[in-house]
């Protein structure tokens, strides 16, 4: 008898918790699975769809155990095509077009990787980098990045401690990092 319902206990969490097609972008294919993006940390913070006051969190959030300065890495191969500067929200955030066709965001930044400063300062729009104002620039020249590349050093800048604020989308759908 206990076999039986260890069998139907475990059919009922395989079929509740089993990922469909729908749970991802029309025609996405995942090559290989996404690195983790804090480098030596493994704790989630904030989960993806919560309600917070006013909004829903449309990304997971991974701890950095409260320090500021831990590799921030590209969960997958890709190119940093956009970053931005938001004080009363994500504060410096790097967003990476990814080779399977989904982009990545990556907020509560303390600093950029150097490659990346180097091409936000060839744009029309680093003197807003350099005064401390909000921005949102494209980079002239993306700036390819490898699976498990440094882009960024995790901080505290925008709302909260210091942490990762993660996202995943593609033609503005967000999708739940954990699947």
């Amino acid at each position: 008898m206990s076999r039986l319902l260890i069998f139907f206990i475990s059919a009922i969490f395989l079929f509740t918790f089993q990922l469909k097609a729908s749970d991802f972008p029309p025609g996405f294919v995942l090559n290989e699975p996404y690195t983790w993006p804090v480098k030596g940390m493994n704790q989630i913070t904030g989960t993806f769809g919560e309600f917070r006051t006013g909004h829903f969190h449309m990304g997971q959030d991974f701890s950095t155990s409260g320090r500021i300065g831990i590799p921030i890495l590209a969960v997958a191969n890709g190119k940093v095509t956009r970053v931005q500067r938001r004080w009363s929200s994500i504060g410096y955030a790097v967003f990476v077009q990814h080779d399977d066709g989904m982009t990545s965001r990556y907020g509560h930044l303390h600093k950029f990787a150097p490659k990346v400063v180097k091409q936000i300062l060839k744009s029309k729009q680093a003197r807003r980098f350099k005064d401390r104002v909000d921005f949102d620039i494209v980079l002239p020249d993306p700036v390819e990045v490898s699976k498990g590349e440094m882009v960024a050093l995790s901080g505290d800048t925008g709302v909260g401690p210091p942490h990762l604020h993660f996202e995943l989308f593609k033609d503005n759908i967000y999708y739940n990092p954990m699947h």
